[in-house]
């Protein structure tokens, strides 16, 4: 309806409801190095319990950080960013839909799958498998991103793409397959 505003400077990190993995962490010192005037919004899921850690870690960010704990209007934030960190899952496509561009961070050889074909269309970029991101790594990366692309293109791009009606042009294909 485009009636959610993006500020070009918004961030917003996710890793699902317990994040055993602690992949917030390794977000956080990838983060190191962004500049004062990005919006860092980072979503903890009820079964979170490390945010003691995390508080301590933000300190090393330049950023603007708020922590929100189980938003009810997740999906509003995910709208309202134009960048989003997630672990290569169904939030990513949902991001998509919602046209935010992901960054996506692996666990498995198929969430890099999944994130790589997300880079293939064009609605993200997979930062690697968790294990093999540095310090200020993903900080050089929105970096990059933002001197480089259009994020109004690609959020148009990403919402028509995963518009909702994608059952309906498989189910046209079929058809057209079955009747020709």
């Amino acid at each position: 309806k485009k009636d959610i505003i993006k500020n070009k400077k918004n961030i917003i990190i996710s890793m699902g409801g317990v994040d055993s993995s602690n992949l917030i962490n390794t977000i956080i010192n990838g983060l190191i190095g962004l500049e004062e005037d990005w919006n860092v919004k980072i979503i903890l899921g009820p079964l979170y319990e490390k945010g003691e850690e995390l508080n301590s870690l933000i300190k090393r960010l330049k950023c603007n950080v708020k922590i929100i704990d189980n938003p009810k209007n997740f999906f509003e934030l995910v709208a309202q960013s134009t960048i989003g960190i997630f672990a290569a899952g169904i939030v990513s496509y949902e991001a998509a839909a919602l046209g935010t561009f992901s960054l996506n961070l692996s666990l498995t050889k198929f969430h890099l799958k999944r994130s790589l074909e997300i880079q293939k269309l064009g609605l993200g970029f997979s930062l690697g498998m968790y294990n093999n991101i540095v310090d200020k790594e993903i900080s050089k990366k929105i970096l990059e991103l933002e001197h480089n692309i259009n994020f109004n293109k690609i959020s148009y791009k990403s919402m028509k793409l995963i518009d909702g009606k994608g059952g309906y042009r498989v189910l046209n294909e079929i058809q057209n397959y079955l009747y020709d």
